[in-house]
């Protein structure tokens, strides 16, 4: 996936993931319990990983800084050993 001046660099790359798959979500590690324990009072499956998981990984994200400069920012998921290199 990649997503284009969408955020500010970086800011969700790191927060923690669900994937929501009709009544069997999966959680990243690090996610408040009360969500995953809302998820399955209401009766869904839960599948919980204990820590950051490749599974979720792979975002990119770049960024357009002060528009009349034109300054680029990028940052990539660490999941998958992402960074972000701007190239001018």
């Amino acid at each position: 996936m990649i997503c284009c001046g969408c955020f500010d660099r970086g800011s969700r790359l790191f927060e923690r993931r669900l994937l929501r798959r009709a009544r069997s979500p999966y959680c990243e590690g690090g996610k408040p319990a009360a969500e995953m324990e809302a998820a399955e009072a209401a009766e869904y499956t839960v599948t919980r990983s204990c820590r950051l998981n490749l599974f979720f990984g792979g975002v990119v994200a770049v960024e357009l800084r002060g528009q009349r400069r034109g300054e680029l920012a990028a940052a990539g998921d660490p999941r998958r050993g992402g960074h972000g290199i701007v190239v001018e």
